[in-house]
């Protein structure tokens, strides 16, 4: 069988599979960089400050009647809960993902900023689109 673009790719929280998803991303953690200037000085110097955990987006079909997934996400998003279990899969075949880094103190997790995000395209497909906020970092599994 010849692989295709999104074939072995998923979105999971716990055991619970978002079904209809069609892509995911992740930003990636950025640090902010701060100011180091005085007066008088002529050119500003930065030094590194925190880090922002990044954001992940999913996007896919919606099948918010028929999906325990996307049911989850509206329940998690509804009580604002810390989510330590979603994993982004490259691979769900090879089991290799990206999931909140546990091994941090505190613990990193997830947290749903908008899950009802829907649209339709022309040929009448629903779609949805849901954000979390990273608090923490991300690790890869392999």
């Amino acid at each position: 069988m010849a692989v295709r673009a999104g074939y072995k790719g998923a979105v999971y929280i716990g055991a619970v599979k978002i079904a209809g998803s069609a892509t995911w991303s992740y930003s990636g953690a950025v640090r902010a960089m701060l100011p180091d200037d005085e007066f008088l000085d002529e050119h500003i110097t930065h030094i590194p400050g925190q880090i922002d955990g990044g954001d992940i987006t999913i996007t896919g079909n919606y099948l918010m009647s028929e999906d325990a997934g996307q049911q989850l996400l509206k329940t998690r998003y509804d009580a604002g809960t810390q989510i330590t279990d979603v994993r982004l899969y490259l691979s769900h075949t090879d089991a290799e993902y990206l999931t909140p880094d546990d091994t941090t103190t505190p613990a990193s997790f997830a947290t749903i900023t908008n899950y009802d995000a829907v649209g339709s395209d022309k040929s009448g497909v629903g779609t949805f689109t849901c954000t979390m906020k990273v608090s923490g970092k991300m690790k890869p599994v392999y």
